[in-house]
């Protein structure tokens, strides 16, 4: 009792996982993956090395799911209590327009702007913060 817990140093540390918390006037960016785990989450992806989870959203975003994106802004960060793995979650808004279509197949089955009301039955365990989020920016959406 009291004494530290030790770690070798060996492990990798987890990846960094940013995602980007898409809204315009149609709702919330999301996407159904294929593995299931989640059943649903926000477009993103991990970190290149020397990337910021802005940048990593910037990059992602489009290439899942063919809307490009700006304005980013860093939300919240947790553990996720499922994956283990680092969250990011960044705020933007389309810069090109909204329609959206699947980029990444092999990992998503696909991708489709949803209501607050919608993405609280799909992710029932969604990070406070964005939830909170969600409500501020799409009120009257």
């Amino acid at each position: 009792k009291g004494e530290p817990m030790t770690d070798p140093g060996t492990d990798p540390e987890p990846p960094v996982v940013a995602l980007g918390i898409i809204t315009s006037s149609l709702g919330v960016l999301i996407a159904r993956r294929r593995d299931k785990i989640p059943p649903y989450t926000f477009p993103g992806g991990e970190l290149l090395p020397g990337e910021s989870p802005a940048a990593a959203v910037l990059r992602k975003v489009p290439q899942e799911t063919g809307v490009a994106v700006a304005g980013t802004e860093v939300i919240g960060r947790r553990i996720h209590p499922k994956t283990g793995r680092v969250m990011v979650y960044v705020s933007a808004a389309p810069s090109e327009g909204t329609e959206a279509h699947l980029g990444d197949p092999d990992d998503l089955a696909e991708v489709v702007w949803a209501s607050l009301e919608e993405t609280d039955t799909l992710m029932p365990d969604m990070f406070k913060p964005v939830h909170e989020y969600l409500a501020r920016t799409l009120r009257g959406a």
